[in-house]
This record gives C-alpha cells, sequence and structure tokens, in this order.
C-alpha cells in the first residue's frame, strides 16, 4: 500500500511511498497522503519517500496549493527521503513558500528517528 500508517518505536507515522511514481499518480498517491493525515487529526508524523521519482511541475504546483494548507497544519513533523540536486531546490522552494518544515534525510532509518525524537 503506497500510503500507510506504520508505528515505529510504539509512534504511529503517515507514511507517503512515492517511489518510481511520476505525473498524475504521483499527485494522486500525495492527495491520498493527505487525505490520511487529515484523518488523524493534529500533531501528525509524516515521512514522504520520493526515490526514483519524477517531481514534475505538475506535482510541484499540486503541493503548493490551496487544497494542501489544512493538511500542514496538522503535521508535527515532517520527513523526506529521496530528495537531492534539483528536487532538493524544488523543496526548499516549496518550504518557503507553504511553511513546511520538512527536513531531508538520505535513509528512511534516519527520517523514523528525527520524526520519534
Amino acid at each position: 500500500m503506497p500510503v500507510q500508517i506504520i508505528n515505529y518505536k510504539n509512534k504511529d507515522i503517515v507514511y507517503s511511498d512515492h517511489r518510481g511514481l511520476s505525473g498524475q499518480k504521483l499527485i494522486d498517491n500525495i492527495r491520498d497522503g493527505c487525505a490520511l493525515v487529515l484523518k488523524q487529526g493534529k500533531d501528525v508524523l509524516q515521512l514522504s519517500d520520493f526515490r526514483d521519482s519524477n517531481l514534475s511541475k505538475d506535482a510541484m504546483d499540486f503541493a503548493r496549493s490551496e487544497e494542501l494548507k489544512p493538511v500542514i497544519k496538522c503535521i508535527k513533523k515532517k520527513a523526506i527521503v529521496g530528495v537531492t540536486g534539483i528536487k532538493k531546490m524544488a523543496l526548499n522552494l516549496y518550504s518557503s513558500v507553504t511553511g513546511s518544515t520538512a527536513k531531508v534525510f538520505n535513509t528512511l532509518e534516519e527520517a523514523k528517528e528525527y520524526l520519534v525524537t
């Protein structure tokens, strides 16, 4: 399942597995992750895995859309894996536009440790 709740060290994390996705499939998966975050309510820990995905202009536009503003307010901590180079610059732009405090990590293990501490 691409979007799910995982438990790590007795903490629930909304895990969005976007690996290998692009275009509308990526947007739909991001939307599914957002729905799960909203369902969880507040102080949500979120982990997004973008390894081998293609962050298109459409996906970035969606990530900056008004639709996601309520989601950002529900997130206590957000960790991202698989963002390097141009994608990392795009994430920094996204964070500055949305007020997100997402942090980028090299491995899932590092990201999960950050989220639960």
